[in-house]
């Protein structure tokens, strides 16, 4: 948990969702020890808020992902395809709600989201409406949506997170930033998904990912990491968990954060 909001004014999700909600964006990660992510919302600009809800200012998420029996999904980010796409859904575990979500990069590095409301018991499960919005998805980015038919729920991903909005200044507008800790990762391979009866797990609670959600990669606070020392981590919790809980996948280009990962279990 990084604990702020002594030092911060809360936002309420409506009100983040209304000035930064942002589903069109430039993300940058960084893969940080923990003790470094506590200090960051220390140093963000002044009027800056940490989001709450429920009077909680840290939120469980538990994600699946989906990919082909091929794992079509992960090898179009793994060779650095332009256009690239992850199915995934989502349940915000402490409001009980639930999304299918179509997160695509393309042109410029742009990061897009679209998604529609799911079933928070049935996150390993797609109906047929989901696969004709997963379809219409695949479509718009140029894809095969013949995808949409073969795809199955491969990696679990939990975690907890802490998320600030950082106001508007005269040259961008306002910025979301979040902080993911106690990381861990299922293999949903066998079938036998969800909490119990994972076949393989990969836990990662002294590693933090911070990740900037701006209009453009040379943001301000892009900028305020990079003074610090921080570099931006070729990391993607799909990806990087599947590599890592499926050692026969093609990982590359997320092999130092594999070894980061790897050095912090011991």
């Amino acid at each position: 948990m990084i604990d702020t909001i002594t030092r911060l004014q809360t936002i309420s999700l409506e009100e983040l969702n209304r000035i930064a909600e942002l589903q069109r964006r430039v993300d940058c990660k960084y893969l940080v020890e923990v003790e470094e992510a506590r200090e960051f919302p220390a140093r963000l600009p002044s009027g800056s808020r940490i989001l709450e809800i429920n009077g909680e200012t840290t939120s469980a998420y538990y994600s699946i992902y989906f990919d082909t029996p091929g794992w079509t999904l992960y090898s179009l980010a793994a060779s650095k395809r332009r256009r690239r796409v992850k199915v995934r859904t989502r349940a915000y575990l402490d409001s009980g709600t639930g999304f299918l979500e179509i997160k695509t990069k393309g042109t410029r590095g742009m990061t897009e989201k679209v998604r529609i409301p799911h079933p928070v018991d049935r996150l390993a499960e797609l109906s047929a409406a989901d696969l004709d919005f997963i379809r219409v998805s695949l479509i718009a980015q140029g894809i095969d949506p013949d995808i949409a038919d073969n795809l199955l729920p491969v990696t679990g991903v939990g975690y907890d997170r802490s998320t600030y909005v950082v106001p508007e200044s005269p040259r961008e507008r306002p910025a979301r930033i979040t902080i993911d800790t106690d990381i861990y990762w299922e293999s949903l391979v066998t079938g036998r998904y969800f909490y119990p009866g994972a076949l393989s797990l990969v836990e990662c609670p002294s590693l933090a990912i911070i990740e900037t959600k701006t209009e453009r990669h040379s943001s301000r606070i892009n900028r305020s990491l990079w003074r610090t020392g921080m570099r931006q981590t070729s990391i993607s919790k799909y990806c990087t968990g599947s590599a890592a809980l499926n050692p026969g996948l093609p990982s590359n280009k997320w092999h130092q954060s594999l070894m980061t990962i790897e050095e912090a279990r011991g």
